[in-house]
């Protein structure tokens, strides 16, 4: 009986996986070195964070114009799609709950930034 494939996730790039587990290689080679080649490995993983860097880049740029063109795309077609798209690239949508500074209670003027109540007078 064959083995069932893994879905691939879609958002994943296999080439930042490797360069980030060759980093991480790297970076514990160049933890247990000491002395001299402790410099060189630096300069090693100094050149793969580069590499890690440019290429999570690519990655961003390469999703930022799939969801530009996945709205355009839906800009005419469908509207209810494109506002919600476009909503959650803005990243309107999420209802977040702040707690204010500064309130009003019995007419004094009350903060709650630092964790307890401090009444101040007007």
């Amino acid at each position: 009986m064959p083995q069932p494939t893994k879905l691939r996730r879609q958002n994943h790039d296999t080439q930042l996986a490797k360069l980030i587990e060759r980093r991480n290689v790297a970076r514990k080679a160049r933890d247990c070195a000491e002395a001299q080649d402790r410099a060189t490995a630096q300069g090693e993983l100094r050149i793969l964070q580069r590499l890690v860097r440019q290429r999570l880049e690519v990655v961003k740029a390469r999703g930022a114009e799939r969801r530009n063109r996945e709205i355009q795309v839906n800009s005419s077609k469908n509207p209810r799609v494109y506002w919600d798209l476009l909503k959650k690239t803005v990243g309107l949508g999420k209802k977040r709950l702040a707690v204010p500074d500064e309130v009003i209670l019995d007419g004094v003027v009350t903060s709650g930034d630092t964790g307890s109540l401090e009444r101040s007078l007007p």
